[in-house]
């Protein structure tokens, strides 16, 4: 019992350290990744370009200059300061759009950068559980080097056959290579996450334990879900978006207008006035307003396939963990350990043979093993459904 309350306590401590480790990985991440940093880049020159679609038409200044005449000569001169402007309501109709446009490119920085993260914390929990079997691998070998050195003796003294003692050397051969094994399949997960790190070694890497934490009613879970995902939002701007073009599109008919100051200098006398200028958009507007609704419609039709998606995807993942919570509650850890240091009793008190052993003790193991993949698989769903927090 002593035992199984240490394992618990290791547990527990580790457990209450992995939050803050795990966070502080994703942290590195945010700030280091290439995609990342390439996604806010390109949020960032879409924003501008955005804003600066709505703005005033050029402003063009022209000066006319006359030479005077034999009978005239007096020269004479003209200054015109010319302002294009589109009709008023176009650009309050295309500043709505516009804030819904830096919206959808938002959103779609949120799913490249939820994405990367995603991908990074799988990876975190593939290494918390390779370094649960690394743990499991050494204290078996640990185990295997006892049992040598006592077989070793016995079979010296006559009282244990050399069966025995090669059952013991070819589980020693085959858990060095499991190690190795595990070693290579590590570091392979170490450098994936320092790939995703923009090629920096994250320092104090421990892929360390995660608690078991129970499933959330579907219902409520699934509200917040859709509600926070970014490719439903990114998808709902970009139908807002199009509304808006096929409104700026319907008032493209307005004529735009040119404002012009104009002086005019001449020897004796200098006059000032005004001239407003009417364009007509008679043909550059032709089928704008179907192109739109066209888009619209498109628009319209891609936020329902993505939200139908992902929706789909949500109770996927939430299925998936549901019946892995299910399996995981019916495995008694304690009990296995319990298993385990029976048999090391029966077998250093000669009352079963070393084959029995083995085989039992692999079994035992091989539940551990199964329960932690279990545990990994269930932790990586949960991760995938509470994605919209990272």
């Amino acid at each position: 019992m002593k035992r199984i309350f240490n394992i618990i306590l290791l547990i527990s401590i580790v457990s209450n350290a992995a939050a803050q480790n795990i966070d502080d990985v994703l942290k590195n991440i945010e700030s280091n990744n290439s995609d990342i940093k390439a996604a806010k880049a390109l949020l960032d020159a879409q924003i501008m370009e955005t804003r600066s679609q709505n703005m005033l038409g050029n402003t063009s200044v022209a000066y006319e200059g006359m030479l005077g005449t034999i009978t005239q000569p007096e020269k004479t001169g003209k200054i015109t300061v010319t302002q294009e402007l589109e009709f008023p309501s176009i650009y309050a109709v295309r500043g709505n759009m516009n804030k819904k446009k830096i919206k959808q490119y938002g959103y779609a920085y949120e799913e490249t950068r939820r994405s990367v993260l995603l991908t990074a914390k799988e990876l975190y929990l593939d290494l918390a559980n390779l370094n649960r079997q690394h743990g499991l691998i050494k204290e078996r070998l640990a185990n295997i080097h006892k049992m040598t050195e006592l077989y070793d003796k016995k079979f010296k003294a006559g009282d244990a056959n050399a069966l025995d003692l090669n059952k013991i050397r070819m589980q020693e051969m085959s858990e060095n290579a499991a190690l190795t094994m595990n070693i290579n399949e590590r570091d392979k997960i170490i450098n994936q996450l320092t790939a995703l790190n923009g090629g920096q070694e994250i320092q104090d890497l421990t892929g360390s334990e995660n608690p078991l934490t129970e499933l959330p009613d579907f219902q409520e879970f699934y509200a917040e879900a859709i509600e926070a995902d970014a490719g439903i939002k990114q998808s709902e701007e970009a139908y807002n978006v199009a509304i808006g073009e096929h409104k700026v599109a319907r008032n493209s008919w307005l004529p735009s207008l040119e404002l012009s100051y104009i002086r005019e200098m001449r020897p004796a006398e200098t006059s000032n006035g005004f001239e407003i200028g009417v364009s007509i958009p008679l043909w550059n507007n032709l089928r704008k307003v179907k192109q739109t609704k066209a888009y619209k419609s498109y628009a319209m039709w891609q936020l329902e396939k993505v939200t139908t998606e992902k929706g789909s995807e949500i109770r996927t993942d939430y299925k998936e963990a549901e019946k892995l919570w299910e399996t995981l509650k019916d495995y008694d850890i304690n009990l296995v350990y319990d298993n385990i240091s029976l048999l090391d009793k029966a077998l250093a008190e000669g009352q079963i043979s070393m084959i029995d052993y083995f085989n039992e003790i692999n079994s035992l193991y091989s539940t551990i093993e199964t329960y932690n993949s279990l545990k990994t698989g269930y932790d990586k769903a949960v991760a995938r459904m509470y994605r919209f927090r990272l």
